[in-house]
């Protein structure tokens, strides 16, 4: 932007104040076409009834932003200037518009309220002028001619009603603006109406109105500019509509929208018109079903090629339902994707008689987690799995039992771990329980296996086989046996083995499952 330069005595010329006046206008010029661009653009100009009622509407003051050459005839004696940049016309005051109801019965008829930029100079007057002869006395108009000159140049909005062909209720069209003009509001009259009210007014969705709310002045700032509203079209044939309207597709641009519907595949945007371009996430991959949840906010951010999907819903989970017990889960209106984390349950200790002996703890539950795909209203069975039994301490001791499978659904699950063997003699177990292992998702953690129980160095003293654990989770442990009985103690939640038993003991039974679902 250029700043014009006098001097302390310097005769001043006319051209000083035309450039000056110049240079800010191209400075306005250029700031508005960084901001809306090239399309063109209006603010202000709501249209509504008069109050009272009548066959009038009110135009509220606003503005008409265009590109336009700068100066078509000449300005002053800078002369013309065939450079071009936005102008914004102004209408400064309220305006009136008359409607009037087609004479036929049974007919409606709309009417167009359409603006446009216009230029004209004006504030004519007769100027003094300097008279070299006589400086006491200025000349009147150029040359002392009298002749009256035009002393502003004004930018303004424009602003016309007009109508359209009478037609049959319900089958009347809108007529299309003049050229150089662009249509904002409808206001539909049937036969017989005496009144305007705001049921008759609507907004033309192709209306180029720039987003500065006067309740959120930073509109700019706060990205309305590129907010869509909802996503037309279809799940996988996106539309969006923005104002002021994009003249092209230009890599880095950015669409906001709220997604209509869950998408079922590879989904394209169509963007005012200009063409429908694919929609990828990661760096180029094509959407999958359920990438996009109806409801949810969306960011597109086109590259050049494609849009990118910036931020994808569910992205993070907020709730989540835990299971420790069988059940259904039933994902709400809107979720597809879930994440679930499930764990098997652990094994029952093995049962000792012997006096010195000492049994073997349980395995601890498979672990498994991962993004599951749902479909919202259709319930998804969870299975959780019961700990295994403890062994029975008798004369003829029993082993613990397996750990029971959790699951959801047939897509992800995981196993108990194994039951500890009994124990019937002074010599003490050596064999350990595997732990359960886990099937489906993006992790699978297998449970630990058991400790099996042996005798402290240079001592008579069971040490009692410790509980697998699970994913996350501790083992069971009791610790040493020295000739007392020692009964197993139960599997640590979720999913741990129990621990062994000594010298004529029951063993204990493992931990359950547990299922959680988050979304």
């Amino acid at each position: 932007m250029n700043r014009h330069i006098v001097y302390p005595g310097q005769i001043p010329l006319d051209t000083d104040i035309l450039n000056a006046i110049q240079d800010g206008y191209y400075g306005n010029g250029w700031l508005a076409e960084s901001i809306i661009g090239t399309g063109n653009a209006v603010v202000g100009l709501a249209v509504a009834p008069t109050i009272p009622a009548s066959l009038q509407v009110t135009v509220a003051p606003g503005a008409i932003y265009s590109l336009q050459t700068v100066d078509s005839s000449a300005y002053g004696s800078l002369g013309t200037d065939a450079n071009q940049f936005v102008k914004q016309g102004l209408s400064k005051t309220s305006q009136t518009l008359t409607v009037t109801p087609p004479t036929t019965t049974g007919q409606s008829q709309n009417y167009l309220v359409q603006v446009a930029f216009s230029e004209v100079d004006s504030g004519a007057i007769t100027l003094p002028y300097y008279n070299a002869s006589d400086p006491s006395i200025a000349w009147n108009g150029p040359d002392n001619s009298g002749t009256a000159q035009n002393t502003v140049r004004q930018d303004l909005c424009v602003i016309q009603i007009k109508a359209g062909v009478p037609a049959a209720t319900g089958s009347q069209t809108t007529p299309s603006p003049d050229a150089g003009f662009i249509g904002l509001y409808v206001i539909t009259v049937a036969n017989g109406a005496t009144t305007v009210t705001s049921g008759n007014i609507s907004l033309l969705t192709t209306a180029p109105y720039f987003p500065t709310l006067p309740q959120i002045p930073t509109a700019v700032q706060n990205g309305q500019w590129i907010y869509a509203g909802t996503f037309g079209g279809s799940a996988t044939a996106l539309t969006a509509t923005l104002s002021p309207v994009p003249a092209s597709l230009v890599a880095g641009m950015v669409i906001r929208g709220i997604v209509a519907s869950t998408n079922t595949g590879s989904t394209t945007v169509n963007l005012n018109g200009l063409g429908a371009i694919s929609i990828v996430k990661n760096g180029g991959a094509s959407l999958a079903a359920g990438d996009l949840v109806a409801l949810e906010l969306i960011d597109l951010a086109y590259d050049g090629t494609n849009f990118n999907l910036m931020t994808s819903p569910k992205s993070g989970f907020s709730n989540r339902q835990i299971f420790t017990s069988s059940g259904s889960f039933t994902p709400p209106t809107g979720v597809t994707k879930v994440k679930v984390s499930v764990w098997g349950s652990g094994g029952g200790s093995g049962g000792t008689f012997a006096s010195g002996s000492g049994s073997q703890g349980g395995g601890g539950g498979g672990f498994a987690q991962g993004i599951i795909p749902v479909t919202p209203g259709t319930g998804v069975t969870v299975t959780i799995g019961a700990g295994g039994a403890a062994g029975l301490g008798t004369s003829t001791p029993t082993a613990g039992g397996n750990g029971g499978t959790s699951s959801f659904g047939a897509s992800i699950s995981a196993t108990g771990g194994a039951g500890g063997i009994a124990a019937n003699a002074v010599v003490v177990s050596s064999v350990v329980a595997a732990g359960g292992t886990g099937s489906g998702g993006d992790l699978q953690v297998s449970g630990c296996t058991s400790d099996a129980a042996y005798l402290a160095a240079g001592t008579n003293n069971v040490v009692i086989g410790k509980g697998g654990a699970s994913f996350g989770g501790m083992a069971a442990h009791v610790g040493l046996s020295s000739g007392s009985s020692s009964m197993g103690v139960t599997g640590i939640f979720p999913g741990g083995g129990a621990s062994g038993s000594g010298n004529q003991a029951n063993g204990a039974a493992g931990a359950g499952g547990l299922v959680i679902v988050e979304y």
